[in-house]
């Protein structure tokens, strides 16, 4: 009986919030294509799909990310900052000298980063260890 009297309140609010959802889906179904994050006291949750294509964008404009968006982004890392701990990236890139604020930003949070400048490179590191996170540029020619 305790654990029913428990229950009780967490099914009405799922019964609650499925009868608003109901009632407003026609207002509530368009708007979900144009979220972009859910934020609350204890959760929040940003959709990458949107930030990657935000992001692409920009830099296809040569617009460089606001203090906004860099405040954003450390702030994420930070809230991750115990998982990546110890973490290995292997960062390939032929023209590494606009990588150098992010590597710092890695190695700050407790994580190894090793830098490659060509796949050749690269592949001679896989081999000699294993890493979580592999970052490149988008064309890798050698």
């Amino acid at each position: 009986m305790i654990e029913l009297v428990r229950t009780v309140p967490a099914v009405l609010w799922v019964v609650f919030a499925a009868l608003v959802f109901l009632v407003l889906r026609r207002a509530i179904l368009p708007q979900l294509g144009r979220l972009s994050n859910v934020k609350t006291p204890v959760f929040e949750a940003t959709f990458a799909e949107q930030m990657l294509d935000e992001a692409a964008a920009r830099i296809r404009d040569g617009a460089p990310a606001s203090a906004r968006e860099r405040r954003a982004a450390i702030s994420r890392l930070e809230h991750a900052a115990h998982i990546v701990k110890r973490g290995r990236i292997l960062w390939v890139d032929d023209n590494s000298d606009g990588n150098s604020a992010l590597t710092h930003l890695f190695r700050r949070l407790g994580m190894t980063v090793d830098t490659a400048r060509s796949t050749d490179e690269a592949m001679a590191r896989l081999n000699e260890r294993s890493y979580d996170l592999i970052i490149t540029d988008m064309r890798r020619d050698t």
